[in-house]
């Protein structure tokens, strides 16, 4: 009886013990194994570089973990600390100077970090859009829908970013040799932007450039920019984008992009050379080629013109672009384009934002080649809006 008494007081020793044992080694199921890990970040921001711009890093809750400030080169360094759950975490830009307008960004630039490993973030109109697609996608912001939004965008509006010196526009390192690239493009892309919110702006219905790009990004999560995407999609933002896109894809084609109404090439060309000092005077803006994106962009933008529009000068232009070819130069594109080209864009362009409900949803169409997806199966958007990650007005 003793013998039984004293085994059985021995198991249920052991058994105090290693439960003992687990929970000292995993916890109580509190965040012991999550510690706070050092992380380091950096990269580029800008539209236009972006001089003394806030730089807010926040967690996947929206809380704020980290604030820098880009320095004369329009970049940031960030050290910080962060638990594996807080990922992915969003970078959100404001304030600061535009190297190129001279102002305050016109609209807000954000990014991603989707994993500690990511060391670089740029802060982009590219990175922007991708961001904010994701966000409007089934699964919210994760590394397949960043991925997909990423295709898309260097797919079909890459407005000239050249894939094979820039992949990626949020994680791919800013050198001497790819800045004329990552400015020049993102220039065209927040022009774009612009020139879209003052025409819809003029027809009585204020928006900001945040407004436009929400549109877009929403209009876009299905992988086509045709008024048809997420909740939040707008078929006249989308119509006037489409054929604002096809001015502004020929003024960067023959390096002429005009920013507020004035060429800009000579500003573009300083902001390169103060973000870079080490670029050579035959790396900047003018150096850029044309792409096969950009000309495959511009073509559409000028077929969805012509819907508004049955000018022949447009039909002109639309066999000239079909003239060039990847790698052509902005002096072959000069040379082979009117020097009146971006004009005979100007009727369609003022057209657009006020032009009935049947022409918007052909721009559209026309403009988004619906019969020739970017991505096979692409993640559907979101049914219902989902609280954003990072609050606009963050506590």
């Amino acid at each position: 009886m003793v013998g039984q008494l004293f085994q059985a007081g021995l198991v249920k020793l052991i058994v105090v013990t290693l439960c003992a044992v687990l929970l000292t080694a995993c916890g109580d199921g509190d965040s012991s194994s999550d510690e706070p890990a050092n992380a380091v970040v950096s990269g580029s921001v800008g539209d236009g570089p972006i001089t003394g711009a806030t730089v807010e890093i926040y967690n996947v809750k929206g809380e704020l973990i980290r604030t820098e400030t880009s320095d004369n080169t329009a970049s940031y360094k960030s050290s910080y600390k962060a638990r594996s759950r807080d990922y992915p975490l969003f970078l959100k830009v404001s304030d600061g100077i535009d190297l190129v307008t001279g102002d305050a960004p016109d609209f807000t630039l954000v990014s991603v970090i989707i994993t500690k490993s990511n060391s670089t973030a740029n802060i982009n109109p590219y990175s922007t859009l991708i961001v904010k697609m994701a966000q409007n996608m089934a699964g919210g912001v994760n590394a397949d829908n960043i991925n997909y939004a990423k295709d898309v965008v260097m797919e079909k509006y890459s407005f000239g970013l050249d894939p094979a010196v820039i992949d990626n526009p949020v994680t791919n390192r800013i050198s001497s040799k790819s800045i004329a690239h990552i400015v020049k493009s993102s220039e065209a892309v927040g022009e774009m932007i612009r020139r879209t919110r003052d025409l819809i702006s003029a027809t009585g219905n204020p928006v900001s450039g945040d407004d436009v790009v929400d549109a877009l990004a929403a209009d876009m999560a299905d992988g086509f920019l045709d008024g048809l995407g997420a909740e939040g999609s707008d078929p006249t933002i989308a119509a006037v984008a489409n054929v604002v896109s096809g001015q502004v894809l020929v003024e960067t084609m023959t390096n002429e992009l005009k920013v507020n109404g004035v060429i800009a090439t000579v500003v573009i060309d300083q902001a390169i050379k103060i973000t870079q000092s080490s670029v050579k005077s035959l790396k900047l803006s003018e150096s850029v080629r044309v792409t096969q994106g950009l000309i495959n962009q511009a073509k559409l933008s000028v077929a969805a013109a012509q819907v508004i529009d049955s000018n022949s000068r447009l039909n002109d232009l639309f066999a000239d672009i079909e003239k060039l070819s990847d790698g052509s130069s902005a002096a072959d594109a000069s040379r082979v384009l009117s020097a009146n080209a971006s004009q005979w864009l100007d009727d369609a362009v003022t057209s657009a934002s006020t032009t009935d409900a049947q022409s918007v949803i052909t721009i559209n169409l026309v403009a988004s080649n619906t019969s020739d997806p970017v991505v096979e199966d692409p993640p559907p958007p979101v049914e219902e809006d989902p609280p954003p990650p990072v609050e606009e007005d963050p506590p």
